[in-house]
């Protein structure tokens, strides 16, 4: 029961596109994606329409920038039959953002600046990040890039969780669930 209920779409991918939209307005021109938006302190427990202060844009990160290709990639896997030109954007944007990631290597973890005490989420080892994003980009695409993107890298540095921080399992789920990944590949996540 939300306005877009009957529109052919289902709900839930109507909600989805309504922080999809959001996400793309944090994506820089160059691929990048600033970390957080927030205000430096915490408000409380408000409502967001009650907080008042100023909110900042935090700098690009690569965990952020890594995470919207990996969510953007497989955007465009659930739109594409019910709103190509969606879909189309969704990959678009995953794909500028990858590029971003492998022209801008060894960036380092986000460290929040020191008048500021709102969520740092600070994350050090950004393989695991890197690994969804092109596990996510390889199943949507089946490019051969994003494939050997998947075997450069070292598994043995993955973060491996289902959280913010470690996401590595989400790329082995999606690589072991990608009907086109090899058989090489796929007993390498097995083994992890």
């Amino acid at each position: 029961n939300i306005p877009e209920s009957g529109n052919g779409i289902p709900d839930i991918l109507d909600e989805v596109k309504y922080e999809l939209d959001w996400m793309f307005k944090m994506q820089e021109s160059n691929g990048g994606v600033y970390h957080k938006v927030t205000c430096k302190n915490f408000p409380g427990s408000v409502f967001p329409e009650e907080e008042t202060d100023r909110l900042e844009i935090f700098p690009i990160s690569s965990a952020s920038t890594a995470d919207f290709a990996a969510v953007m990639a497989m955007a465009a896997r659930s739109y594409k039959e019910i709103d190509a030109a969606y879909a189309d954007k969704c990959l678009a944007a995953a794909e500028k953002a990858m590029a971003y990631l492998e022209a801008n290597p060894g960036m380092g973890g986000f460290k929040n600046p020191s008048d500021v005490v709102t969520g740092e989420y600070p994350d050090e080892n950004l393989t695991d990040e890197y690994f969804w994003a092109a596990a996510e980009l390889y199943r949507t695409t089946s490019a051969d890039s994003y494939a050997a993107a998947l075997n450069s890298v070292d598994t043995s540095k993955l973060a491996l969780g289902l959280g913010w921080e470690g996401v590595g399992y989400y790329g082995v789920n999606t690589v072991l669930s990608t009907p086109h990944a090899d058989a090489t590949l796929k007993n390498k996540m097995q083994g992890i």
